[in-house]
């Protein structure tokens, strides 16, 4: 029955959080802020397709060191990879999503089937 459905947050339970703490930081975050869609009778309005610019100063330490922001917009999937040039070339990066974009491109036709 959902009456004895407890709701108990993860970080108020100490075996889970330190089973949490013991595993190794990740070097990657990949956070998929959701899908957007304009509700009927807004069609006049449109996303602007210029970038937010850096979601951090480059004088900071980024925490992670590939940060993989994706959302969708209507049926179109939009990436912003954030990176260290000190860790990264640009070559390097681009050569990741290119392969990431075929990935998700074999995907599709998988799915499709």
């Amino acid at each position: 029955m959902l009456q004895n459905l407890v709701y108990k947050p993860l970080a108020s339970d100490v075996e889970v959080t330190a089973q949490l703490s013991a595993l190794p930081q990740p070097e990657i975050l990949f956070n998929y802020v959701g899908h957007m869609v304009l509700p009927p009778g807004q069609a006049s309005l449109t996303l602007a397709r210029e970038s937010l610019g850096g979601l951090s100063s480059g004088q900071n330490n980024l925490p992670f060191r590939l940060y993989l922001a994706a959302q969708v917009f209507g049926a179109e999937l939009q990436m912003e990879w954030t990176y260290s040039s000190r860790l990264y070339c640009s070559k390097t990066v681009e050569m990741l999503a290119q392969n990431y974009l075929e990935v998700l491109r074999r995907l599709k036709t998988v799915v499709a089937r």
